[in-house]
């Protein structure tokens, strides 16, 4: 996928983090949890590394690894779009943030595909 983008960015990430959670639509999936691979890639301003040097808030990327960890000892969910709704506003939380690209992706549901999941870039302006 090809990004425009006009203006410089940072990007704060947690990359392929992988957890076993409990998630899918088809009865096979509700049995046991299943791995996930989880990115979540958060953008800011090119002003945001002289902020932060000078004092100003960090957008902190353990958060979003805390909350994606905690995944794991919650019920089943259907869909992944429910985690990524939240991955979103845990993004959007922070006040830096301009845009949010969240993926997730479950790598052992088709044997011949490394992985299928799901995958949002969404701006602050586009956020609900």
């Amino acid at each position: 996928m090809l990004l425009m983008i006009k203006e410089s960015r940072i990007s704060i990430f947690v990359k392929s983090m992988r957890v076993n959670i409990r998630i899918g639509l088809h009865d096979f999936e509700k049995v046991a949890p299943q791995p996930v691979d989880v990115s979540v890639e958060l953008f800011v301003g090119a002003d945001y590394l002289k902020r932060v040097q000078a004092g100003g808030d960090v957008v902190d990327y353990a958060q979003i690894h805390d909350a994606v960890l905690a995944w794991e000892e919650r019920d089943h969910v259907e869909l992944i779009e429910a985690y990524l709704e939240e991955l979103l506003g845990l993004g959007f939380g922070f006040q830096d943030v301009i845009a949010v690209r969240a993926s997730i992706s479950k790598p052992d549901i088709f044997e011949k595909a490394q992985g299928a999941g799901v995958e949002v870039f969404m701006r602050r302006a586009d956020w609900f």
